[in-house]
């Protein structure tokens, strides 16, 4: 019987895909000495596909920037504590996802499971309204070990207090929300944003389009 449901973060709980893109339009729009306006969409598509939904290593993603537009003249620390700021500032409340965790928090004991720096993650959660109806929140940052490593899962698991069988894990990647929860002997529900499931992997117990139809999946 189901009884615990943990949740990814970045593009299932809070779609960081659309506050990164505002982030780097905002960015882009405050420097049009580097930035030619006629270009900054075709720029922003380039960043989005180094950032690869932000699982490209952040010091691999600056340096790629800043390398790309010399005249910003900063360092790639500096662009990236500038980037991490406007990502966290374009995140908005959504009252269709509080809704729907609310009425789920009434029959299911609800976690997160994230990979990302610990605080900034949180700030995250707490930007989109979405703190409060979480038992547990496990942050590889905090913890030391990320998704898809065992240790993470079964650090969620411990503290909740629920055992893999009676846990959900619901995320956007195939590798550490899908592939690696099912190793641990957790079900997994893939949020799939438009894309088709890769048929050769093993396939996850559910597949939604949207968090908003999680409800109708359980």
């Amino acid at each position: 019987m189901l009884k615990a449901i943990f949740f990814d973060i970045d593009d299932t709980l809070v779609d960081r895909t659309k506050a990164m893109r505002s982030a780097l339009d905002t960015f882009m729009q405050s420097r049009p000495d580097v930035f030619a306006i006629s270009e900054s969409e075709r720029y922003v598509a380039a960043c989005l596909e180094r950032d690869k939904r932000g699982y490209a290593p952040r010091s691999q993603f600056s340096e790629w920037v800043v390398n790309s537009f010399p005249r910003l003249q900063m360092t790639p620390s500096e662009f990236w504590q500038a980037c991490a700021q406007a990502i966290l500032d374009n995140i908005v409340i959504d009252p269709a996802i509080c809704n729907m965790l609310a009425s789920l928090r009434g029959r299911y004991r609800l976690g997160v499971i994230s990979n990302g720096h610990g605080s900034r993650q949180r700030r995250k959660l707490q930007r989109a309204g979405l703190s409060q109806y979480f038992d547990s929140i496990i942050i590889s940052g905090e913890l030391g070990v990320a998704k898809p490593d065992a240790r993470i899962y079964a650090g969620a698991l411990s503290r909740a207090g629920f055992c893999a069988s009676e846990s959900l894990l619901v995320g956007d990647d195939v590798e550490r929300d899908v592939l690696g929860p099912m190793q641990h002997g957790m079900a997994s529900c893939w949020v799939a944003r438009g894309r088709s499931y890769p048929r050769e992997l093993p396939q996850p117990c559910r597949i939604i389009e949207s968090i908003l139809d999680l409800p109708e999946a359980l």
